[in-house]
């Protein structure tokens, strides 16, 4: 074997050193394996992963979401069959009785989903504006001033046509989709809208459509000894329960005083049986429509005292909060069979967001890595924690999986409910 010249072997040990020095100094993140180096190589893994699971940029604020940050929570993905899967015979899909929506459309919601509606369903929208959006032949649209986001006309529709009422009612917002529609129905009102047992209405008279209990169960309002500390146009979630108790002697007769609570699950969307409408007098809704008209709340604030007195105008009952298995079981036919798989199916829901939430923070921690990379600020980025690409692929792996999982738990939720047998067992 020749021996190698100490001359060449000197020349070349230094020429690298001044290569290497030189690359370090022209390109400093590549000497770390903090997420410099990993973001060169994998091009923002983490973010492309979180956007292709959540459909947003990560850090951004889901629409849909306004109660907290439930949106890491929720996947609001319709399966394309949802609306041709058949929810059995207690199902407006296959019910001879007759039904109105009211729909208070003030905005610019695509009403489209309308025509996903079981032809029971007679749609009748109250707008601001002539020239809402182009709805579908069955519906029929009346033009009304809003006052108390959707009040006003839930109680016109009330007092005008308390003497020619269907057999059942249904108040929804004009939106398809909403963090307070149920999860297990894809938040979707369409889908929700479709599944809704009639029976289940008639037979509870009144009955709200949000199966979920936060925010509005099972106490939240105490108007007979309000908080001091709770003021209008603040951030707090029962700001309205002052007014409520100020308003309370003008919505209702004097032999009904102010309750110890009110509480019922949120947001204004509910379902009522014409009898049960009938079982109180117009003047009872005219009264509560001539506070909204005469007040000086704002829309928001009054809307606000109305959205937990609807079970009580309705029914007289000062809470109600169903059991929420029961809810979706015997209202809609998602039906578990067991509290173990109904719990089952939220503790996968509840794992799914936290493992959204740690991608999104590697996302965002990739995202401000970048930042400093372009700005030359090598103390920040050693400082970063590093970026380990094993975690990030198992936790999409772990999100993908929860996913079908609980499609396929769902899935078989809705089988079961297709029979009337396992609803009054469930």
């Amino acid at each position: 074997m020749p021996r190698l010249n100490p001359l060449l072997t000197l020349f070349v040990i230094i020429f690298g050193s001044i290569i290497l020095l030189c690359s370090s100094q022209a390109f400093p993140f590549q000497k770390t394996t903090t997420f410099g180096n990993a973001i060169n190589s994998v091009t923002y893994k983490s973010q492309k992963i979180f956007i292709a699971l959540t459909g947003r940029s990560p850090g951004q604020r889901d629409a849909q979401v306004e109660y907290q940050d439930e949106s890491l929570n929720l996947n609001t993905s319709l399966p394309e069959d949802a609306f041709a899967f058949d929810a059995g015979p207690l199902s407006f899909q296959h019910s001879h009785y007759t039904a109105d929506l009211i729909i208070p459309h003030f905005g610019s919601e695509d009403l489209s989903w309308l025509s996903q509606l079981p032809s029971a369903i007679h749609p009748i929208i109250y707008t601001n504006s002539s020239s809402s959006p182009t709805l579908p032949h069955h519906a029929t649209k009346t033009i009304l001033a809003t006052k108390g986001h959707e009040a006003l006309a839930y109680l016109t529709h009330l007092t005008t046509h308390y003497d020619a009422l269907p057999d059942i009612l249904i108040f929804t917002h004009p939106h398809p989709t909403a963090w307070h529609n149920n999860d297990l129905l894809s938040l979707s009102t369409p889908l929700t809208l479709s599944r809704l047992n009639p029976h289940h209405v008639l037979r509870a008279g009144y009955f709200n459509l949000r199966c979920h209990w936060d925010p509005g169960c099972p106490r939240y309002l105490h108007p007979a000894s309000p908080d001091p500390s709770l003021q209008p146009g603040s951030d707090a979630l029962r700001q309205e329960e002052p007014l409520v108790a100020a308003a309370w002697a003008e919505l209702f007769p004097a032999a009904e005083p102010v309750p110890a609570d009110l509480a019922q699950p949120c947001c204004g969307q509910f379902a009522v049986s014409r009898a049960q409408v009938r079982a109180r007098p117009r003047e009872r809704y005219e009264r509560v429509k001539g506070w909204l008209e005469r007040t000086e709340l704002g829309d928001e604030m009054s809307g606000r005292v109305l959205e937990y007195l609807w079970g009580y105008l309705f029914s007289g009952r000062e809470v109600s909060c169903p059991d929420m298995r029961s809810c979706y079981c015997g209202a809609y036919g998602v039906c578990f069979g067991s509290e173990e798989g109904f719990q089952g199916w939220f503790e996968m829901k509840w794992r799914r967001g936290q493992y959204l939430r740690e991608l999104e923070r590697w996302a965002l921690s990739e995202r401000e890595v970048d930042k400093f990379r372009r700005q030359g600020r090598v103390d920040e980025v050693a400082m970063m924690d590093k970026l380990d690409l094993g975690r990030i692929d198992w936790l999409e792996r772990e999100i993908r999986g929860l996913e079908e999982k609980m499609e396929r738990v769902k899935r078989e939720a809705w089988e079961r409910g297709r029979d009337p047998k396992n609803r009054e067992i469930d």
